[in-house]
């Protein structure tokens, strides 16, 4: 992962999406789905990050919406 995601605190499983900035369950990639994913970075570090990250987060997501674990999941 890029160096400007972090997880979250211990024993706290929620975050503010840096898409949307919805409150919602915490994610590795420090956004809510993968629509709030592909969104523009602030700087162009971090959108470096993110896209060298993008196979590993598309892979976080869709699996997560397919198991379920997220809205429009079967």
């Amino acid at each position: 992962m890029g160096e400007w995601q972090y997880p979250g605190p211990p024993g706290v499983n929620v975050m503010v999406c840096g898409g949307c900035g919805a409150v919602t369950e915490w994610t590795p990639w420090g956004r809510c789905s993968w629509e709030c994913y592909e969104q523009p970075r602030e700087t162009p570090d971090e959108q470096l990050a993110a896209n060298e990250d993008a196979p590993r987060a598309f892979a976080y997501f869709t699996g997560r919406k397919a198991l379920g674990g997220e809205p429009g999941g079967e």
